[in-house]
């Protein structure tokens, strides 16, 4: 999982779930105080494909909640999954539409393990009659390690 302050920070996980199922797509994913379209409407996000067929931006609005947030970055990086859309189109091509499936099935399922290992870790740490926070990281990092 990509550096996060978090064990369980789920735009980190979302961007492991597409780093492992698209290891040769790039992007720069950044949160903006705020995204507008041309019609200066506000937008939850966006991606910017390069003319130049360069490295796509992908935007996520700090204006929106944390669990919007999610969803949005789910969406774009579908989107830098399925590659530019067509001027004149949204992108939600038939492509698009399975990368964002298969994003989201493999974010489910890290997930799922990140809250099992954390219950392990847990499990361990009350078994060692431990509260001392030291000893429950050691705890994560043995069961993850187990886990690998």
């Amino acid at each position: 999982m990509k550096n996060t302050v978090f064990a369980n920070d789920p735009m980190a996980m979302m961007a492991q779930a597409f780093e492992e199922l698209y290891p040769k797509k790039k992007y720069i994913a950044r949160i903006v105080d705020r995204i507008v379209d041309e019609n200066d409407n506000e937008k939850l996000s966006g991606t910017a494909f390069p003319k130049d067929g360069g490295v796509p931006i992908i935007l996520v609005s700090a204006q929106a909640d944390y669990i919007n947030m999610i969803g949005a970055f789910s969406q774009e990086l579908a989107h830098v999954a399925a590659g530019a859309p067509k001027a004149g189109t949204d992108g939600r091509t038939p492509e698009w539409k399975t990368a964002m499936n298969v994003i989201n099935r493999r974010y489910q399922q890290i997930v799922q393990k990140n809250e099992e290992t954390a219950q392990k870790a847990m499990e361990a740490m009350e078994a060692e009659g431990s509260k001392d926070n030291g000893e429950a990281e050691r705890a994560l990092q043995g069961v993850q390690e187990q886990d690998g």
